[in-house]
């Protein structure tokens, strides 16, 4: 395809901390060959939409072109995550915020995030371009709120693990019948004949990464991103 008649989606999914991360490192190989301005679709959950609800409130609610996300975005996204730890600070306002004592937990940790990582902004803000759909979980469970079908209902009986890995496999079996798309997968970017990729520790240790909200340190957000990054390089 043309790349002037080029269209992207991207399907971000969660994992904490470790994903937030990683998908940034993919979306800035995408900005460094300028293909975000190409992105008319995305999907997240969990990680993958906190991810983009970052890009977008250090981008005064615009999706960010390709220079944006490069010059200015990424490093504030940076700064933020290796100041602020968000877990101790929903622990410590748990405790000492008495006034929103019986608040939910997703609740706590919205309101964590605003004051602290300044994700704030209403959906109704956005341009229509490109749609973005908000695919969520429960913070108790790591269970989907929204089922549309029998067979998304019956996953749910299924541990989490096992509902990942068919979704993803139905994934890799949309893009082998379609014939466009790829699939990038946090941890599988070996290859020892490609001196781009990563090295087998490095991967493992990506893989292995806490899928909480602890703070990073500098290193571990720059490892985090360049496996994203590296991972990307195989599109």
């Amino acid at each position: 395809m043309r790349r002037s008649r080029l269209r992207i989606g991207l399907a971000l999914s969660g994992g904490g901390m470790r994903a937030i991360i990683f998908h940034l490192g993919v979306i800035k190989y995408l900005a460094e060959k300028k293909l975000l301005e190409k992105i008319e679709y995305i999907s997240t959950v969990s990680g993958g939409s906190i991810s983009v609800a970052f890009m977008y409130t250090n981008n005064n609610m615009r999706w960010p072109t390709s220079e944006e996300y490069l010059v200015r975005v990424l490093p504030s996204i940076r700064k933020i995550l290796i100041k602020e730890d968000i877990e101790r600070r929903l622990i410590l306002r748990s405790v000492i915020d008495i006034l929103h004592i019986f608040d939910s937990k997703s609740k706590k940790l919205a309101k964590t995030m605003k004051l602290f990582w300044r994700i704030d902004g209403k959906l109704g803000e956005l341009a229509q371009s490109p749609v973005w759909d908000i695919n969520a979980v429960t913070y108790e469970s790591g269970k989907s709120i929204f089922t549309r079908t029998k067979a998304i209902k019956r996953l749910l009986d299924i541990s989490m693990e096992q509902v990942d890995n068919l979704n993803s496999k139905f994934y890799r079996e949309y893009i082998e019948k379609e014939g466009t798309g790829v699939y990038i997968r946090i941890g599988r970017s070996c290859d020892r004949k490609s001196r781009n990729n990563l090295s087998e520790r490095e991967c493992k240790w990506a893989e292995n990464y806490p899928t909480n909200l602890r703070k990073p340190s500098e290193e571990e957000f720059d490892r985090l991103l360049q496996n994203g990054y590296k991972s990307a390089m195989k599109i």
